[in-house]
């Protein structure tokens, strides 16, 4: 299963001009270069949308979701677990 972050990186390695392979490019086990670039972006990008917008909240609850604290919580809390996959 690919992680959200890699899944993100890979868009935005594409997005910087380079053709995703599916190989990872690694050095001493570590991501390197424009890859490790795209890696760094993915996770900043996950991390900006960690705290949902007011028109987010509204949504769900228009949806019938729970109410708004627990959109909150249960947002934040997938998008912790995303931030904590493993990503090559």
């Amino acid at each position: 299963m690919t992680s959200m972050v890699e899944r993100v990186a890979r868009v935005a390695y594409e997005k910087m001009g380079f053709a995703y392979d599916g190989r990872t490019i690694m050095a001493n086990g570590r991501p390197y270069g424009n890859w490790a670039t795209a890696l760094g972006i993915a996770r900043a990008a996950i991390e900006a949308i960690r705290e949902p917008t007011e028109a987010m909240v509204l949504a769900n609850s228009d949806a019938g979701g729970p109410d708004d604290q627990q959109t909150i919580a249960d947002w934040q809390a997938m998008i912790n677990e995303a931030l904590k996959e493993e990503t090559p």
